[in-house]
């Protein structure tokens, strides 16, 4: 059996755009977790960010019971790639963990 994987997604956004990616983010997040019990979803932002030009990074988390499987994730990365598309200062760089044995 594989691994549980967690998925962790980052990126940058303007200053002055981060309270409408928020929304947009989290109504995205609240709809995948309605329609896959047990998906977790969160949001963060970095603490220190002192990002040149006024860009903000941003990160996304998932993780379910059993773990996010490669489909999973590839869905993920469309979907939240196509409601960000507008608002993304950089690529989104997607990372995947697994807890230690």
């Amino acid at each position: 059996m594989p691994a549980p994987r967690e998925l962790y997604v980052y990126y940058r956004v303007a200053s002055a755009d981060l309270a409408p990616v928020t929304r947009a983010v989290r109504e995205a997040q609240r709809y995948w977790c309605a329609q896959h019990p047990g998906l977790r979803a969160g949001l963060l932002r970095r603490a220190d960010d002192g990002a040149p030009g006024g860009l903000v990074t941003l990160m996304e988390t998932y993780g379910q019971p059993g773990g996010v499987s490669a489909e999973m994730q590839a869905a993920l990365e469309t979907a939240f790639g196509a409601v960000l598309a507008t608002w993304l200062r950089s690529p989104r760089h997607v990372e995947v963990f697994m807890p230690c044995a």
